[in-house]
């Protein structure tokens, strides 16, 4: 997860701010809160099969991100 992070500095815009992440499994939010630890994510956006789930965690990743 650390490479995926880093390499993501490389392949986004430098001021990006918002991270679009498809799939609601355990490491969702996570991955998002890696990312942030590299670059200046302000908003974390998950979306998956199950609306229900990607909404709570999107909800419980922008509070962490805050």
């Amino acid at each position: 997860m650390c490479y995926l992070s880093k390499a993501s500095k490389y392949f986004s815009g430098g001021n990006s701010k918002t991270l679009f992440m498809t799939g609601t499994d355990v490491l969702g939010s996570h991955t998002i809160h890696a990312h942030a630890s590299v670059r200046p994510v302000k908003k974390g956006i998950i979306r998956g099969r199950n609306q229900l789930k990607g909404k709570a965690q999107t909800e419980i990743c922008q509070k962490n991100l805050k």
